[in-house]
């Protein structure tokens, strides 16, 4: 998927493009899922303005609206909460109150990456013993291997001189 070379010629006018170029690193199905998800997700902060970690990430269940971030002070303490865009413009006739706390949002993706790394870990330790089984057992399975293919040879052998003897008898008849 990323092959492509482009050169210019030695007149500079010729642009050539040679498709398959390079080997292809990952599959052209995956290739265009990136681009069309890097098209997507076209969030840009301005550089004066301060950048919120999940500013257009977040959905709302009820009206499908986006959340956007609200910035709050409370007893001289600064925090961030997302809010239904559209409760936010049109009130409780679009869209229910929700809110959400960015420190919410923390602990809650702290947490799931944290049991995603145990799984992961815990996936990895089976796979290192299943692993380990296999080599305990891949002499053995290898001798069998060999032996299937000895009978399988012997099996063609056979058939080879069952079809040679039909032969000889429809010749001779």
């Amino acid at each position: 998927a990323i092959r492509r070379y482009s050169c210019v010629s030695h007149t500079g006018t010729e642009k050539d493009e040679n498709e398959d170029f390079f080997p292809a690193v990952i599959s052209r199905e995956d290739w265009d899922m990136v681009q069309i998800l890097l098209k997507a997700n076209t969030r840009s902060a301005l550089s004066n303005k301060p950048s919120h970690r999940y500013a257009g990430l977040l959905q709302c269940g009820n009206c499908g609206g986006v959340f956007v971030p609200m910035i709050r002070y409370w007893n001289r303490n600064r925090r961030v909460e997302y809010v239904c865009r559209s409760y936010h413009r049109g009130g409780k006739a679009i869209c229910s109150s929700h809110r959400i706390h960015e420190e919410t949002l923390d602990a809650t993706v702290r947490e799931y990456l944290d049991a995603l790394r145990s799984r992961w870990t815990a996936e990895q330790a089976d796979l290192l013993r299943l692993q380990r089984q296999w080599e305990v057992k891949r002499p053995a399975i290898n001798v069998h291997i060999a032996e299937l293919y000895q009978e399988i040879h012997r099996l063609e052998d056979e058939i080879d001189d069952i079809l040679l003897a039909k032969m000889r008898e429809r010749t001779f008849q």
